[in-house]
């Protein structure tokens, strides 16, 4: 059987989010910096105009939002370092995506509290005490910020930016910055006679019938 618990959010938490996804901006510029010129050379973008495309694509509410997901994975790792054991936290079915309640495994509540009689209400109330006094340690708040870091370059590249709309903010900054490129040369091509089928290598004949 499962029972339903709120995990806590702190403004921390929120504030950390917003941090990091500051300093993901700048990695991320930075990386698509050096790998540009690698491609483009003189032609090359600069990190701040990259920010510049990740700022105009990127909603950084949705940043958070996102964020605030895998914050949820990161709670229960932390919790199942903390109790020294495997917590699996799943998502109440019809509940709100943007719900931070959660069912656990009844066991596993009787187990974390160490009381194997308990009720659902009181294992309920007891593991939301527990949850709010594991998020007084620092260490615990600091290894759910850890996880939620190791996402947030990827929130940014692969889940909430179009690649299509990306090159085209790219394409359009670099020709405002180093006008449009160059064309190649064209190479032109000498005329051939095509020969006609059939016939191999023409032959001339005079007028007399004497070939030449």
């Amino acid at each position: 059987m499962l029972i339903a618990v709120e995990l806590p959010f702190s403004y921390w938490h929120r504030q950390a989010f917003s941090a990091e996804i500051e300093a993901s901006f700048d990695r991320e510029s930075e990386r698509m910096a050096i790998n540009d010129e690698a491609e483009h050379g003189e032609r090359a973008l600069a990190a701040e105009d990259f920010e510049e495309i990740l700022r105009d694509l990127v909603d950084e509410e949705a940043l958070l939002d996102a964020a605030e997901k895998d914050y949820v994975a990161g709670f229960a790792q932390a919790m199942s370092a903390e109790a020294k054991f495997k917590v699996l936290l799943k998502k109440r079915k019809g509940d709100a995506e943007e719900s931070l309640t959660r069912l656990i495994d009844r066991d596993v509540a009787r187990r974390l509290v160490g009381n194997e009689e308990a009720a659902d209400d009181e294992l309920a109330s007891a593991i939301e005490d527990l949850f709010a006094g594991w998020m007084e340690k620092e260490g615990f708040k600091l290894e759910i910020l850890e996880y939620v870091a190791c996402f947030t370059d990827a929130l940014i590249c692969d889940r909430l930016i179009k690649q299509r709309e990306f090159d085209k903010h790219a394409n359009r900054l670099r020709r405002e910055k180093h006008g449009p490129p160059a064309r190649a040369p064209r190479r032109k091509h000498p005329r051939t006679r095509r020969p006609i089928p059939g016939q191999g290598d023409l032959v001339l004949e005079s007028p007399g019938g004497k070939l030449h």
